[in-house]
């Protein structure tokens, strides 16, 4: 039987791969620049390796808005297939979600907004002190909500790891929530629902048109705050220091039981989750902080303990010392 290869362990090659099996394609190589192990139970090969043995391979896929420039790239002799964009919930209808999106466009003109990290240095008392300003969260935050009385105002998933191992409680949640296309399939949306996806520039200012991805959700999320006017956009929870097992440098990882987040069941023991490349994020926030920035768009690290310094840091007790 034929085999084949698919590039990527990002979202991209997610949706590239469920593609490649349901069209009857036998996926037996991840190719990756730079992971290594495995990716949804295959084996990840580096880019090097693969082109020594792509002979074995019938063809390569990659998903739609790859990063990795496949196309372009010499050496590569077998056929390159790119995978249809991610299957969208039942019912989608483009138009209506381009038009909630529009109604964003600096909906919150010349204001101020939270962005909140999941580390473990933020606490529910933090979170009360900002409850009722303007706040984007992601992922887990549930976890805290029976401490605080804090709820953010837009919620965000991209994960689809954290999709498909919260699907439940995501679909619960009632409040405004955006999701990535690659995520569209294993989550429920109402007409509040937002969808949105990646494009190749640095730094979207138009989102309809996607965003950078910039390796974590809160790289979207700054760029949404950018397109509703925010003038002020301030970072807490943003630890931005992992801890990941011995030995792993990409794709997806199994949980040994390290701490990254605020909650001590965020992530349990043998559960996957993606790799955090903090060296792209940095590289994001820094090209933010360079050609971003200005008199009318400002980013503080307001996080009580951080290792990002791509942005000016402030205290949020001196930022909120007024209210």
């Amino acid at each position: 039987m034929a085999e084949y290869a698919v590039f990527g362990t990002g979202r991209a090659a997610e949706n590239a791969l469920k593609w490649a099996k349901g069209a009857g394609y036998k996926v037996t190589c991840i190719v990756d620049d730079f992971a290594e192990g495995e990716f949804r139970g295959i084996k990840t090969a580096g880019w090097a390796e693969f082109l020594k043995t792509q002979n074995r391979f019938s063809a390569l896929i990659t998903g739609r808005g790859q990063k990795g420039n496949i196309h372009s790239r010499t050496g590569v002799f077998i056929p390159v297939i790119t995978a249809p964009m991610a299957e969208l919930p039942a019912g989608f209808d483009p138009a209506a979600n381009t038009g909630r999106l529009l109604s964003f466009r600096n909906a919150h003109k010349g204001e101020r907004c939270f962005i909140v990290g999941n580390g473990p240095g933020l606490t529910a008392g933090a979170l009360d002190m900002i409850r009722s300003e303007i706040c984007f969260a992601s992922n887990k935050i549930y976890l805290i909500y029976e401490q605080t009385e804090w709820r953010p105002s837009y919620y965000f998933v991209e994960d689809y790891l954290v999709a498909e191992n919260c699907c439940d409680v995501i679909n619960s949640l009632k409040c405004s929530k955006f999701f990535e296309y690659g995520v569209a399939d294993k989550l429920e949306a109402d007409g509040s629902t937002c969808f949105y996806g990646y494009t190749d520039l640095p730094f979207s200012h138009d989102i309809i048109h996607g965003v950078a991805g910039g390796s974590s959700v809160t790289a979207s999320q700054l760029q949404f705050a950018k397109y509703m006017g925010f003038k002020e956009v301030y970072f807490i929870g943003m630890d931005f220091s992992f801890s990941v097992p011995a030995g792993c440098k990409g794709g997806v990882i199994e949980s040994a039981g390290e701490c990254n987040h605020f909650h001590p069941a965020y992530r349990k023991k043998g559960e996957k989750w993606t790799y955090p490349d903090l060296e792209k994020q940095k590289a994001f926030f820094d090209y933010v902080r360079e050609n971003i920035t200005e008199d009318d768009f400002r980013v503080f690290n307001a996080s009580a303990r951080t290792m990002l310094d791509s942005f000016p840091k402030i205290s949020l007790n001196e930022l909120l010392k007024d209210i």
